[in-house]
């Protein structure tokens, strides 16, 4: 068993990050053993997006997010300092993306053993590029990736990531009244063997539009000889949520 009670904020059964993957002393009769600790949980984090976008390009959007153990410890970590509209910001990148959160509520930050439930509401008024009767809108209204973390041209060393990570966003998007989806954008998937994997999915039923994503970080160290492949695989998923939807009015 690998337990671990140095914070009250944290299951027993939850190992801190800087733990895993590395050694541990077994202390036991006989022989003194060293072993590697595994990561023994999956952070699973699930968002659904809600959007309405307006004819004139302003959105307002109802944010709900599911968190995993250990983005809730994060979160509950930092509620003892910062406010929830702050961390809400932080989380959403409000700024950055544009957008203005109108109000927000954190549930279960009392209790470990739930999932910690993270719900706003936001709004962005020149959130969409206008040319004509056509709009131009990112779908990608949180957790956008900006810049690639892996910049190096080579590297010699494995590819350590902190934890198993799966993160599932669906969006579901309202198109203003007589207005319809000019150009699907393609469904994408990129993997690394088994180690990680990107998808986008997109679903289009008259005016509403459903996208999903999900990025899974599914072993803990990938090795060097893979890492032009990780590089790309995250060149490609900045790449898709940079594409725009282009959408207009509907053709008679």
């Amino acid at each position: 068993y690998y337990l671990d009670a140095t914070d009250p904020n944290r299951p027993i059964n939850v190992l801190p990050v800087k733990i895993l993957g590395v050694k541990g002393l077994v202390i036991k009769k006989g022989l003194l053993e060293w072993i590697n600790i595994p990561p023994n949980k999956i952070n699973s984090d699930k968002i659904i997006v809600n959007v309405k976008i307006a004819n004139d390009g302003s959105i307002t959007s109802d944010i709900e997010s599911a968190l995993g153990e250990y983005s809730s410890l994060s979160i509950r970590n930092n509620l003892s300092d910062k406010t929830e509209m702050d961390i809400a910001k932080e989380q959403f990148e409000s700024e950055k993306n544009g957008l203005t959160i109108d109000s927000v509520t954190i549930t279960n930050s009392d209790s470990v053993k739930l999932p910690l439930i993270l719900k706003a509401w936001v709004s962005a008024k020149d959130y969409s590029q206008i040319s004509g009767d056509m709009i131009y809108m990112n779908p990608t209204v949180i957790y956008r990736m900006h810049d690639n973390p892996f910049k190096s041209i080579k590297r010699k060393y494995p590819i350590d990531f902190s934890l198993l990570n799966n993160r599932t966003i669906v969006t579901n998007i309202t198109l203003p009244e007589g207005f319809e989806l000019k150009e699907k954008p393609e469904n994408k998937a990129s993997k690394v063997g088994n180690a990680i994997s990107y998808t986008k999915q997109i679903s289009v039923n008259d005016n509403l539009i459903q996208i999903i994503t999900k990025l899974e970080i599914k072993e803990f160290q990938v090795k060097s000889q893979f890492y032009e492949q990780v590089k790309s695989l995250y060149t490609n998923l900045i790449s898709s949520q940079s594409e725009l939807l282009v959408i207009g009015t509907k053709t008679k």
